[in-house]
């Protein structure tokens, strides 16, 4: 069974890159992703079908059919990108361009003969097969709401949709590990859309935010309320890092063999084969002895919490207090809906923007970015300026932001996007921070100015101009402060050091694992117990519950994959836990001379004001600098937080 596991959990893989592929540029690649898929279900389904598993035949066979509906559907899309890509809708020169709607639903249509089977098969599965058969119980009452909703049953459709959410709630906190609970909702996430879109189309904003709340980063806020509740101990934060880090070293070693055995020179590859099934083994042996060790010495530690969203009432009352607003999104298949949340109002606004259209547009302007030497992307940044903020840019009131980005739009710092009515940049006009939800956004700490606090700075002597940078830095730190930059501090003594501070900045070498996001480490020195690299895995073993701020200053340490549920995976998400108050992370490698620059500025006005304005000040800072002037160089750094 665990080989059946395996092929599905890697075509799972396969299919979800073929579903978010750029459908303008990258057909072939989809039909690739599709097929890689095909291939692995149809081996898992000869396993099943072999073992006698019926409910599981059942549902790889339904795998198989989503496989060849998604590979039409790509085809039909095909056929009519090049005139879709004719029309301004997609290439918007103003306002005026966009289509912008304040209906969220769609009125009665017929309802097609597939849709009805579909909802016959999975009424049938649930009597046959209960909880087993793919979350039967979700997809039927979530069909059902569909099918009400096209014979124009809004309240039906209402109530069925709001059914299938609260089974897969129940369903999703019935799985004791965070993984597990993230990776559930990934292909069933639409189930909590549904009822968002019946409930915004009522004006129902508080039940529609906290559905919405509902359907994102719900594996992370639960381990931040668990963390409130058992790591009371360095013992259990210890602990868990070192579960966290061997499962994800185990799901790596898997995937680097499942790649190994599918290639057709398996037999060249039979001595790697063999190392990595040892690998495996080791891991998975460590991973039950600490198991044991947890149950005997942190037993609190083996039950997930399961978090309460924050509630719209409880986010602008911070808002009130702390003087921002938020903008909120959320990515459908056929359009974009665009929140403004401010202290006393909320707007919502349905944009006509298809998520193949996002997904491209997003990762063009993220490569005009990431490489100095590329033009800079301006006619994407005003379009989804366009988009993105100008359907509710004339409600907005504070000059403080606070971004809720979602699935491809965590790819792009808001900052460069530019309204071509004044040429300005977003970052020029608003202070902008985010947070991967409001209710992550509510678990850290209110900004608050970085004066009087205790520095912990440590640079890579062999990156030009760090030393100067961490330098220049301490000067402002004249009370409690540790400067370790004349030789690379060792990775051991760089997580004894960190909980005695409150200011911590690293400018060292960063490095982002696309294949496995939660060992992308930064490069500190070896040591008797420690590689050198301190991965995100093991960044949430990190005693950060007292800092106010925690700034990387090298290239890649914001990178981060997010998931098509909003979990972000990577270094941000160990910090995050680790109890960081604030985080300042870069999205590409910067120029460092021009980083420096950065830093100086951002840590000179945060010593008397918020960090979300020190962000700001720092950009136009290098901005200013004729050589600095391509966005790459000022809208690198992010920040995280309030």
């Amino acid at each position: 069974m665990n080989l059946y596991f395996a092929y599905s959990s890697r075509s799972d893989v396969y299919l979800k890159t073929g579903e978010t592929c750029d459908y303008r540029q990258a057909f072939a690649a989809c039909y690739d992703m599709l097929d890689k898929a095909r291939s692995d279900l149809q081996k898992a389904l000869q396993i099943v079908r072999r073992a006698g598993y019926a409910a599981l035949v059942q549902q790889t066979a339904g795998f198989l059919s989503n496989v060849e509906t998604r590979r039409a559907l790509i085809a039909s899309r095909e056929k009519t990108q090049g005139t879709l890509q004719k029309s301004l809708v997609f290439h918007p020169e103003s306002l005026s361009d966009v289509l912008v709607s304040d209906r969220f639903v769609a009125g009665p249509q017929p309802i097609p003969e597939q849709l009805q089977a579909l909802y016959q098969q999975s009424v049938q599965a649930r009597k046959q097969f209960g909880g087993f058969a793919d979350t039967s119980e979700p997809t039927a009452l979530y069909t059902e709401g569909l099918m009400n909703e096209m014979s124009g049953a809004n309240d039906a459709a209402l109530s069925s949709y709001l059914k299938a959410a609260d089974t897969l709630d129940r369903d999703r906190r019935s799985l004791a590990d965070d993984k597990s609970r993230g990776t559930f909702l990934e292909n069933r996430i639409g189930i909590y859309y549904a009822p968002v879109l019946q409930l915004l189309e009522q004006h129902h904003y508080d039940a529609a935010f906290q559905l919405l709340e509902r359907s994102r980063s719900r594996a992370l806020a639960d381990l931040l309320a668990t963390r409130k509740l058992t790591f009371n101990q360095p013992l259990e934060q210890s602990l868990y890092a070192q579960g966290e880090l061997l499962r994800t070293r185990i799901a790596d070693a898997q995937s680097q063999l499942f790649e190994l055995a599918s290639r057709s020179e398996t037999a060249a590859n039979s001595s790697k084969l063999t190392v990595l099934q040892a690998q495996i083994h080791s891991l998975e042996e460590q991973d039950r002895q600490l198991a044991v060790r947890t149950q005997r010495e942190a037993p609190r530690l083996k039950k997930l919490e399961n978090s309460t969203p924050v509630t719209l009432a409880q986010l602008q009352a911070s808002m009130r207090a702390e003087h921002y607003e938020v903008l909120d999104y959320l990515v459908l298949e056929h359009a974009l809906i665009v929140w403004h949340i401010g202290a006393d109002s909320v707007t919502v606004r349905n944009v006509f923007l298809p998520r193949t259209e996002l997904i491209g547009k997003a990762a063009a302007l993220q490569n005009s970015l990431a490489d100095r030497n590329s033009q800079f992307e301006e006619g994407i940044a005003r379009e989804l300026f366009l988009y993105l903020v100008a359907p509710v840019l004339s409600h907005v009131r504070s000059s403080r932001l606070v971004i809720l980005p979602h699935e491809d739009l965590q790819y792009i710092p808001f900052e460069v996007l530019e309204d071509a009515a004044d040429g300005h940049f977003l970052g020029e006009r608003f202070q902008i921070s985010y947070a991967p939800s409001a209710s992550v956004l509510l678990s850290l700490a209110p900004s608050r100015p970085l004066s009087g606090g205790r520095l912990l700075a440590v640079a890579d002597p062999q990156i030009t101009a760090a030393r100067a940078e961490v330098s220049g830095i301490a000067k402002l730190f004249p009370g409690t402060r540790k400067l370790v930059a004349d030789s690379m501090a060792s990775e051991g003594n760089v997580k004894r050091w960190v909980g005695d501070y409150d200011v911590i900045h690293f400018a060292v070498h960063g490095k982002f694992n696309p294949s496995e996001p939660m060992l992308s480490y930064l490069a500190f020195g070896r040591d008797a117990n420690d590689d050198g690299q301190l991965t995100a895995a093991e960044m949430f073993g990190l005693p950060l519950a007292g800092s106010r701020v925690v700034v990387l200053s090298a290239c890649e340490t914001g990178r981060a994959e997010a998931t098509h549920a909003n979990e972000i995976l990577g270094m941000v998400r160990g910090l995050i836990y680790a109890g960081a108050g604030a985080l300042v992370m870069s999205h590409w490698e910067v120029d460092s001379e021009a980083t420096a620059l950065w830093m100086q500025e951002f840590y000179e006005t945060a010593q008397s004001r918020s960090l979300p304005e020190a962000m700001q000040k720092a950009s136009a800072k290098v901005r200013a600098v004729p050589s600095f002037q391509h966005p790459s160089n000022w809208a690198a750094f992010t920040l995280v937080g309030r």
